[in-house]
C-alpha cells in the first residue's frame, strides 16, 4: 500500500531505497551550457551562439551589425580608461552587475596590479602614469560629451556597465550608442584605414 504524502517527481533518478541520485559534475556542466545557449539564442542567430563576443552587450551589438568593429574597439578602450582611472583614485567600480570582470579592464576595487613604488624615481614614474591615464580619460570623456548627453548615457550603460539598452529608458537607444562610440572611435583614432596600415 502506497504511503500518503507528496508524490515523487518521476524525472528524478533514484536509488532502490528511494533516495535521489546526486547529479555528476558533467551533468551539471551540460545543463549549465544548455541554459547559456538558450539565453544566447534570444540574442543572436544559431551560427553565432558560440562566439565569445556574445558574452558582453557590446559584442552582441557588433555581431548583429548594429555597431562597427572600430566602434566596438573604442567602447572597449573607453571602458578600460574608466575602470583604470576609478582604480587609481580608489573609486568604486561603475556597476556591481557589470558583465566586465575586473581583470578584463585592468584592475578593480581591491588595489593595484603593479607593486607599490619603493624609490622616488619609481614613485614619480607611477605618478606620471596615473596623470597620463587621467588626461587620456578626460580627453575621451570630452569627446563623448560632444556627442550629446544621450550618447554619453548609452555608452556608459553598454560599454562601461555592461548592460543592454533598455527599451523603457527613452534617453538611451542603439542609435545614440552608435553616435557616442563613433565620436570615441574618431577621437581615439580607431579607423579601418588605420587597421589596414597596421596589418600591411
Amino acid at each position: 500500500m502506497a504511503r500518503a504524502g507528496r508524490k515523487r517527481k518521476p524525472a528524478v533518478s533514484r536509488y532502490k531505497n528511494g533516495k535521489t541520485k546526486e547529479r555528476t559534475q558533467v551533468q551539471r556542466d551540460v545543463d549549465a551550457k544548455r541554459v547559456v545557449i538558450e539565453q544566447r539564442l534570444k540574442l543572436v542567430s544559431s551560427k553565432d551562439v558560440l562566439d565569445p563576443l556574445v558574452s558582453t552587450p557590446m559584442g552582441v551589438y557588433l555581431i548583429r551589425g548594429q555597431i562597427t568593429e572600430d566602434e566596438f574597439r573604442a567602447g572597449e578602450r573607453y571602458a578600460t580608461l574608466v575602470y583604470r582611472v576609478r582604480r587609481d583614485y580608489g573609486a568604486p567600480s561603475p556597476d556591481a552587475r557589470s558583465s566586465y570582470p575586473a581583470e578584463y579592464v585592468g584592475g578593480g576595487g581591491g588595489g593595484y596590479d603593479e607593486p607599490l613604488p619603493e624609490t622616488d624615481d619609481e614613485f614619480q614614474a607611477a605618478r606620471r602614469a596615473k596623470i597620463d591615464r587621467r588626461n587620456e580619460y578626460n580627453a575621451a570623456f570630452e569627446a563623448l560629451q560632444d556627442a550629446g548627453r544621450a550618447a554619453n548615457r548609452s555608452v556608459n550603460r553598454v560599454a562601461v556597465n555592461g548592460r543592454f539598452i533598455d527599451d523603457n529608458d527613452l534617453s538611451t537607444s542603439v542609435s545614440t550608442l552608435k553616435r557616442g562610440l563613433a565620436a570615441l572611435a574618431q577621437h581615439l583614432g580607431y579607423t579601418s584605414l588605420d587597421r589596414v596600415r597596421k596589418s600591411a
